[in-house]
């Protein structure tokens, strides 16, 4: 592993800011859902998704991001 979590969350964001490949944004969906970011993770994994639609791990993180998120916030 290379630097700290702390360090790779930051480096995650900042390459989906600066990048807007799939793979980027895909990554930085996966590190804010590691950080319990719910709302980050959602919006990085959904613009992966708009980029490159044909990539079933990413709807699968999508999805458990989207459960992760109404666990916290019941109706």
């Amino acid at each position: 592993e290379i630097g700290t979590p702390a360090e790779r969350e930051a480096l995650a964001r900042d390459s989906a800011a600066n990048q807007p490949s799939a793979a980027v944004h895909h990554r930085d969906g996966v590190s804010a859902l590691a950080a319990g970011e719910l709302d980050r993770a959602i919006a990085s994994l959904r613009r992966s998704l708009e980029i490159a639609p044909n990539r079933p791990a990413r709807r699968i993180d999508l999805a458990v991001a989207l459960l992760r998120r109404a666990k916290e916030r019941p109706a």
